[in-house]
């Protein structure tokens, strides 16, 4: 909600600008507008009949710069917002959890989406701005476009059932 000052000079100093700079604004803004927004007194500034009609187109605006500016401070302070990963469901498990874990410890308000597909497709919704990060197994196709940072080794396993059968001896 917007504050009522009431008086030029509170507002310049609100504002953090000079006193003549907002009246100048106003004079200005009334003589494109050929109407007076403000009855001076004395005492302070009132709004006019004028003024309050167009204070009301204004305010929703003015209050949604406002509402703009504390979203993008939330989101620049990670109080807010979502990281969007990419990653296999393996790298995932085996590699990447405990790192979720303590980043939402460390910022509980920031939900966390991880997308699972091909390599090739996560590189393409990167580079349209759907995902913030991959992490990929490597050697992957030579991207200049991207900043590959390899951050673990892992070696993979198979593994095969089989039966050992008894010698006879």
């Amino acid at each position: 909600m917007l504050p009522y000052i009431g008086s030029i000079s509170k507002a310049a100093n609100f504002l953090y600008i000079s006193q003549p700079a907002v009246t100048k604004s106003i004079k200005k803004l009334e003589e494109d507008l050929s109407i007076t927004l403000f009855y001076r007194t004395p005492k302070g500034v009132t709004l006019t009949e004028n003024g309050k009609v167009f204070f009301e187109f204004i305010k929703n605006g003015v209050e949604s710069f406002i509402n703009g500016e504390h979203k993008l401070t939330a989101l620049n302070n990670l109080e807010t917002g979502v990281l969007r990963i990419g990653a296999s469901s393996t790298v995932t498990k085996y590699f990447l959890l405990p790192y979720i874990a303590k980043f939402h410890k460390e910022y509980p308000k920031i939900d966390i989406s991880i997308t699972n597909h091909l390599t090739s497709t996560m590189i393409s919704l990167l580079k349209k701005g759907s995902l913030d990060l991959l992490v990929v197994n490597l050697p992957m196709k030579a991207d200049n476009t991207l900043n590959i940072i390899p951050c673990a080794k892992l070696h993979d396993c198979f593994a095969r059932k089989f039966r050992i059968q008894k010698s006879n001896r």
